[in-house]
């Protein structure tokens, strides 16, 4: 038997359930350098938002714009398919409270299929946004910072400004990706209203902030954008959609439970749950008499080989190689349940309504975890930990097959008595 703990949390469906495997990684740890750098941008940011807001005041007596605002809304999500798809409920609200507005989102060539398909969204501009620090070695250091920084400014600023010149004068801009760089460029087309985290340097450059909470679910934090475009009243549709997809809910009588495996971890190897794990989950379920589809991309072609290789059943399973997003897609719409890591599909499952195990490594569960769907979370330790690449990789493989295959099994037998 397992030692677990259970919490819990509030979610569109009820309450989402988080089991957390009650152990302690030794290897976990905080980057001091980090955080001491977050800590020197707020206090900068501060002195220079307080210079800020005099000076916009007194230039209020100087400068009046006789150019008209276009009623447009720009959103900035150019980072991963996950991040993508966790602003649908967003896009959704704004669509339907402000229908005269036309929204644009700005986002990254490789989201460019997922964004196609969301129908809260009435233009979708492809940007790349390279010359990031993205690891937190990186990020420690001012000088990759810096000249991160600096190769925006020379490569990638007079793209932006050439594609979105045509956007000026809008009258909303949210960036949703937390990058200073994405305000610095609506200021240059003088976006009436620029919305954004107050995350540390810079943020100053917005006119709209709200706090980065850790413990708060990340959609639910997305939502309070809606108070910068003055909506207050609003209901979060639960039925959130993708052009070309509809979820097929089963009624009636079934002989078997069809459950959707997901072998893919999102290319980060501390999110790898092993293939030992897969495997026994795999027979597991089909022991049990379910039917099980195995999701795999290129990515994990190996990986699925091996196991295809060491199972003991070959009936009762379809292997699906998920060649595009359409692929993935089309094999969710008959599933019960979705078993998956977290990230970008895992997200887009949630989104769609569809009842789902998700099993965490180092993320906080309270923000990166379901909030629309039916669902269980499974964490591998108590702590959250912010190495991005542990060599240990201990976390997630602490959960067992049999914990997962219970919670599987709770979920489709509250199902099966609605």
């Amino acid at each position: 038997m397992d030692n677990v703990i259970c919490k819990n949390y509030k979610s569109m469906n009820g309450e989402i359930k988080i089991v957390i495997v009650n152990k302690n990684c030794p290897y976990s740890s905080k980057n001091t350098k980090v955080s001491k750098i977050h800590l020197m941008g707020r206090i900068v940011d501060k002195i220079i938002s307080l210079g800020v807001a005099i000076f916009r005041k007194v230039l209020k007596y100087f400068y009046i714009n006789t150019q008209e605002m276009k009623h447009n809304i720009l959103i900035f999500k150019q980072d991963r398919l996950g991040d993508l798809a966790i602003t649908i409920p967003l896009l959704s609200i704004l669509k339907e409270k402000l229908p005269n507005y036309n929204v644009v989102l700005i986002t990254s060539p490789s989201n460019y299929e997922l964004a196609k398909k969301i129908p809260y969204v009435d233009e979708i501009i492809p940007l790349s946004n390279r010359n990031l620090c993205i690891d937190y070695k990186e990020m420690a250091k001012i000088t990759k910072r810096i000249g991160s920084l600096y190769k925006f400014m020379k490569y990638d600023l007079k793209e932006y400004i050439k594609v979105l010149k045509c956007y000026s004068n809008s009258k909303y801009g949210i960036d949703l990706v937390g990058r200073r760089r994405n305000a610095l460029i609506m200021k240059i087309l003088k976006i009436k209203k620029i919305c954004g985290f107050e995350l540390s340097p810079f943020s100053f450059l917005y006119d709209f902030k709200i706090q980065y909470i850790e413990d708060e679910n990340i959609i639910l934090q997305f939502l309070k954008f809606l108070e910068a475009l003055n909506i207050h009243n609003y209901n979060l549709n639960t039925n959130l959609a993708l052009n070309g997809f509809k979820y097929l809910r089963k009624t009636g009588e079934i002989d078997k439970k069809i459950v959707g495996v997901h072998l893919g971890f999102g290319g980060e190897k501390c999110r790898d749950w092993g293939l030992d794990n897969f495997l026994a989950l795999i027979n597991m379920l089909i022991d049990n008499n379910y039917y099980v589809k195995v999701y795999y991309s290129i990515y994990e072609k190996k990986e699925f080989n091996r196991i295809y290789n060491k199972l003991k059943h070959k009936s009762n399973i379809k292997y699906i190689f998920c060649r595009n997003l359409d692929i993935f897609l089309q094999e969710l719409e008959d599933i019960d349940i979705y078993m998956g890591i977290d990230g970008g599909p895992s997200h887009i499952v949630d989104i769609l309504g569809i009842p789902n195990i998700i099993l965490f490594s180092r993320e906080n569960p309270f923000k990166w975890g379901p909030f629309m769907s039916k669902s269980t979370i499974i964490k591998g330790i108590i702590e959250n930990c912010e190495i991005r690449e542990c060599g240990e990789n201990i976390c997630i493989k602490t959960i067992t097959p049999k914990l997962v295959f219970n919670e599987i099994k709770n979920i489709v037998g509250e199902k099966d008595e609605q």
